[in-house]
């Protein structure tokens, strides 16, 4: 099994969490990717060097900055990536 990564965390003093990192897995021409589930083929791979996405990476979370309010200026808490 190949899997994208997850987001990073939120922090705090302004920041969000890092990006998922993608993955990238070479295969051969005429490689066709097919729904596990329904059957239906989503795409074939017909040229040399061509990139297609079929999982990304996870959104990283957001900080504390994001939740602040008028009544609540200082949130001690983040969103998970």
């Amino acid at each position: 099994h190949i899997k994208a990564g997850h987001g990073g965390d939120g922090g705090g003093d302004r920041s969000t969490g890092a990006d998922g990192d993608d993955k990238y897995i070479e295969v051969p021409l005429g490689t066709v990717v097919k729904d596990k589930e329904t059957g239906e083929t989503l795409f074939e791979i017909t040229e040399d060097g061509e990139k297609r996405v079929l999982c990304k990476g996870g959104k990283g979370g957001l900080g504390n900055w994001h939740f602040r309010s008028s009544t609540n200026q200082t949130p001690r808490y983040s969103q998970p990536g």
